[in-house]
């Protein structure tokens, strides 16, 4: 144990600042990064369409995949939505296992410039890449959109924002694990310990 001990609205603040400061940024390019994988989709999917009112409505509708899984509703088109959707998963997957580690990165070294964080974060990913994709396929097994559908229709709303919101603090908790994991293995082929000095030296930013 670290025994590091703040009031709780010490915490909130300095969560505060330390997302304004990190987070925030990170959002943005998974937002731009992702928008930019949508649209090559939609060209790909969908650049034959001729009524432009259809392709306005597909636009929109990929403008929006990072936040909605609501089918346009146009038959013709049906098996491409499919497929779009089915590639556009697994790109998404791939990216938040990504930025996932790259969180932990900024985390732990706030100071390192963003260009350097993802290449840090791509370095260790590597180091147990398909670890890290199993563990985001049950993430979002556990705490996906269909899983929210299915414990709701089933035990009601509030059951499923219960288990939803448990499952979301497990693999807060388990993620991070991976992460001292990744530094562990890093840290013993360079020949350097990691025990909790490290771990001290890690936080030192978010005291």
């Amino acid at each position: 144990m670290l025994k590091i001990r703040k009031p709780g609205i010490r915490t909130v603040w300095d969560g505060s600042k330390f997302f304004s400061r990190n987070m925030a940024l990170l959002i943005l390019v998974k937002w731009a990064v992702g928008d930019v994988l949508a649209q090559l989709l939609r060209l790909v999917f969908f650049g034959v369409v001729g009524d432009k009112s259809l392709s306005m409505k597909i636009f929109i509708w990929s403008k929006f995949m990072g936040f909605s899984l609501v089918f346009p509703g146009v038959e013709e088109f049906e098996m491409e939505f499919y497929c779009f959707s089915a590639v556009w998963f697994l790109l998404d997957m791939l990216m938040s296992v990504i930025l996932t580690v790259v969180v932990w990165v900024v985390m732990s070294d706030s100071e390192k410039p963003l260009e350097e964080v993802f290449k840090e974060g791509w370095r260790l990913l590597k180091l147990m890449d398909m670890i890290a994709v199993h563990l985001k396929l049950l993430e979002v097994n556990f705490c996906g959109y269909f899983a929210k559908i299915i414990l709701t229709r089933n035990f009601g709303i509030l059951f499923a924002l219960v288990v939803q919101s448990i499952m979301e603090a497990y693999f807060l908790v388990a993620w991070n694990l991976y992460y001292f994991s990744l530094k562990s293995i890093d840290a013993n082929a360079n020949g350097v310990p990691f025990g909790r000095r490290e771990l001290e030296a890690m936080v030192k930013d978010v005291k």
